[in-house]
């Protein structure tokens, strides 16, 4: 019986293995010129393409926040003292005075256009140390220093305190706006009006305020240097202080 030699083995280790194993399958494609431009596009301009995405995103943002943004109201009035006028179930002052203001500028044939906002702080008195009453205290501060709304509902002691500097008055004389034969109720410094007195206490919302509130308007703010806005602002907040006074428009 013939003997058939077994081969040796190949030198210098084992056998060569083929790159993948039985049955797997290996496509290989091609890229595109489309992929091509793509890469070289993205090589040589990567930082241009990042800041206008940046761009684009905080452009998109701006624009979606301007369209979300209320307009101003045509009409801003503030109360600061010991009422609470924050709006809930069962208090619906602000939102009172809101309607009544609406309605005293419909009468006077004032144009409402943006509707009335009413902004209010609650300032009560003997608790400056207070966190929250401090916090209301510098925001009516800040809007007084600064105006965004002209026509003012303060309690009597905010009144005498907040609107006096040292420079004067931060609100007008109110003699100038009220006929000789009129029946309203002056504050003693001649500076404001206790609403009690006037048309507008029997109005839903300005009838739940308290019986020592002092309708008063501030003076013109560096004149106007925020521009056309303020004084719009202050025109229309003066119209609707004579509204509120029972005094005709001039």
């Amino acid at each position: 019986m013939d003997e058939r030699e077994t081969p040796p083995a190949p030198q210098g280790g084992e056998p060569d293995k083929p790159d993948f194993e039985a049955g797997d399958v290996h496509l290989v494609r091609k890229k595109g010129r489309f992929a091509i431009w793509c890469e070289n596009v993205w090589y040589h301009y990567k930082v241009p393409i990042i800041i206008a995405l940046v761009l684009i995103v905080a452009l998109s943002v701006c624009i979606v926040q301007c369209a979300k943004r209320e307009p101003t109201p045509d009409y801003i009035l503030c109360y600061a003292g010991e009422a609470s006028l924050l709006p809930t179930k069962n208090n619906t002052v602000a939102a009172d005075m809101a309607a009544s203001a609406e309605s005293l500028i419909e009468s006077g044939g004032l144009r409402i256009g943006n509707g009335v906002r009413i902004d209010n702080w609650q300032v009560r008195k003997g608790a400056a140390l207070d966190s929250y009453n401090k916090d209301s205290i510098q925001s009516l501060q800040n809007e007084l220093s600064t105006p965004i709304a002209y026509l003012y509902l303060l309690s009597e002691h905010t009144f005498d305190v907040y609107t006096t500097t040292q420079g004067g008055r931060l609100v007008v004389p109110v003699a100038e706006y009220l006929p000789a034969d009129s029946t309203v109720e002056i504050t003693p410094d001649g500076y404001g009006v206790y609403l009690r007195s006037t048309p507008a206490a029997s109005l839903p919302g300005f009838r739940d305020l308290p019986d020592d509130t002092v309708l008063c308007l501030r003076i013109p703010y560096a004149a106007f240097s925020h521009g056309n806005s303020a004084r719009q602002q202050f025109d229309r907040s003066e119209a609707l202080f004579r509204a509120m006074l029972g005094v005709a428009a001039e």
